[in-house]
């Protein structure tokens, strides 16, 4: 029901826009009114691609293996050439609760060669000293060592943003751009 409310507040808003008498005006509503009917038909073909998914999976792992092992068949070909073959995939899951088994018997049967380590250790900011220390002390044992800086895209958009804002600014390097964006919540 508050859907329905919002939408309908929406739709006198966007029709009031369309109703005032200055030209900039009437073109800004029918541009808003077009975006909301071109955002309501992309949310109708998501919806659609979803349904068109699920049924591709539904014949694809389903019903077409159901029909072929009903009639003994492994593979058909179609009068236009194409060929169908039923193949046999295999998944696993390891859920957090059988970890510690699986691990534990993979490694009692010699095949723990497929667990992969990795070993991280996270520092903050203003630790660059520490993380170099740490990454010598580890490459001094001879123990491989991989080393990465970054700058997380949040932290990195808050940072410009406000150095732009504040008039500081950064060099052209950083490739900043400011985008204009209209929101229109529903």
């Amino acid at each position: 029901m508050a859907k329905n409310l919002l939408q309908e507040m929406e739709q006198q808003a966007v029709d009031h826009i369309g109703q005032v008498g200055d030209d900039a005006l009437s073109s800004l509503g029918q541009k808003c009114t077009e975006l909301v009917e071109v955002r309501t038909e992309l949310a109708e073909l998501d919806q659609k691609k979803k349904e068109l998914s699920q049924r591709e999976f539904k014949l694809e792992n389903e019903e077409i293996p159901a029909v072929m092992e009903e009639n003994n068949l492994t593979s058909l070909r179609l009068k236009d050439g194409q060929k169908i073959d039923i193949t046999e995939s295999y998944h696993a899951t390891i859920t957090e609760a059988n970890r510690d088994f699986c691990f534990n018997w993979l490694k009692e049967n010699g095949l723990d060669d497929i667990i992969k380590n990795e070993v991280s250790v996270g520092f903050g900011r203003g630790e660059n000293e520490e993380a170099s220390d740490l990454k010598s002390q580890l490459e001094g044992q001879g123990l491989p060592v991989e080393h990465s800086q970054k700058i997380h895209p949040q932290t990195l958009k808050a940072f410009v943003g406000e150095r732009v804002r504040s008039g500081d600014g950064v060099p052209d390097e950083f490739g900043v751009f400011i985008r204009k964006k209209v929101k229109i919540r529903q």
